[in-house]
């Protein structure tokens, strides 16, 4: 039986892209993209949202392998949209000094979003918390990464 090979990092703390940083979302409704044409969610964008919703917070590298998988890390496109999506406030980056990286966590303006179509699953919008998630954060990430492999070999509905 041939193996499947998964490659899911573990513990990405060189991860360049994470520490990159990133403007304050606008306070307004419809912000323009260069070519002046609005941000429109696509169904990844969607089901980016909600999985950083499920899981409270991701790593940019998660979203990279589980969204885009096998993209030339060269293009950037995967770092492009996350950063479209958290300068128009769907996402937010918080610093983990533990890491010495970012996470991403679901902004109010994704929660709506999600909320509007129904995807939100009924919970809370999640605030991180130091005190309180700092110590597990290690824990919590490695649980996400096993969610991820097991999403991965089409397992998606283990819970």
């Amino acid at each position: 039986m041939p193996i499947l090979e998964i490659n899911l990092p573990m513990n990405d703390v060189n991860d360049v892209s994470e520490t990159k940083d990133v403007p304050t979302p606008p306070h307004q409704e419809s912000v323009l993209e260069e070519n002046n044409t609005p941000l429109v969610l696509t169904e990844r964008d969607l089901e980016v949202m909600k999985l950083c919703h499920e899981e409270r917070f991701l790593l940019f590298s998660q979203i990279r392998d589980t969204f885009w998988p096998g993209r030339n890390e060269e293009a950037n496109a995967t770092y492009r949209r996350i950063r479209r999506m958290v300068e128009e406030g769907y996402l937010r980056k918080e610093w983990i000094k533990k890491r010495t990286q970012n996470i991403l966590l679901l902004a109010e303006r994704g929660h709506r979003a999600l909320q509007d179509k129904n995807l939100h699953g009924a919970l809370e919008l999640y605030r991180y918390s130091e005190a309180h998630d700092g110590p597990k954060i290690d824990h919590h990430l490695k649980v996400t990464n096993i969610r991820l492999l097991f999403r991965a070999l089409g397992l998606s509905d283990w819970t």
